[in-house]
């Protein structure tokens, strides 16, 4: 993506990204770069070009990552061009926006919990959360290395979850399966997994349920 000014007697511009989210977080600054008005700088991951016949500064973002586009990517790119203009010792703002929305990867297993001590006789739920775009197809439910047959006490809801990115958190709009199990027992003792899968490919999800002596 690319953000440019056209403007006479430009003698520095200086082009700052910044990527947020699309409930407008804000995740970093992704790089900044400064032109003057008789060559191209290239710093980073940018991109600058300079079009003296048409008084065009560019500064281009490459956003994909060895040729893909992953979750992360997502997000509203703001670009900020900061002008500074001959004759004058005056700097101009102008600032311009685009989404970059529906990206589309396997799942992503977001869960942060990976035990639970709970007390024998008491009720539990296993909670794990997820990311997938497209939707999922399939969800698949083991125990250990056993299809888990508590089917009715589980439920799959859409929910804004945490996501952790480039070291920010932000929210986003994922997917939260609940696992209920009642009066737990040493029989509920074990690993809970989560196959989850989509056109592009799967992730899973597993939690291990402990007993913790009263």
């Amino acid at each position: 993506m690319c953000c440019g000014v056209h403007r006479n007697n430009i003698k520095v511009v200086n082009f700052i990204w910044e990527q947020r989210t699309l409930f407008d977080e804000h995740i970093r600054f992704v790089k900044k770069n400064m032109i003057n008005g008789s060559g191209m700088l290239n710093l980073g991951k940018t991109t600058a070009q300079h079009i003296p016949s048409q008084q065009v500064l560019m500064s281009c973002l490459n956003i994909d990552k060895n040729g893909i586009l992953d979750y992360t990517r997502e997000g509203k790119y703001i670009c900020i061009a900061q002008l500074l203009i001959y004759r004058r010792n005056q700097t101009i703002n102008r600032t311009d926006s685009v989404e970059l929305e529906h990206i589309q990867d396997r799942p992503l297993c977001n869960q942060h919990n990976n035990g639970q001590c709970i007390i024998p006789g008491a009720n539990t739920s296993i909670v794990i959360t997820f990311y997938s775009k497209p939707t999922y197809s399939t969800l698949s439910y083991r125990k250990d290395d056993s299809e888990l047959k508590l089917k009715d006490n589980i439920t799959v809801s859409r929910k804004n979850i945490s996501m952790e990115i480039y070291n920010v958190t932000v929210m986003v709009s994922g997917y939260e399966i609940i696992i209920n199990i009642t009066e737990f027992s040493d029989e509920d003792i074990g690993n809970y997994t989560v196959d989850i899968i989509n056109k592009f490919g799967y992730s899973n999800c597993t939690v291990q349920l402990l007993s913790q002596s009263k």
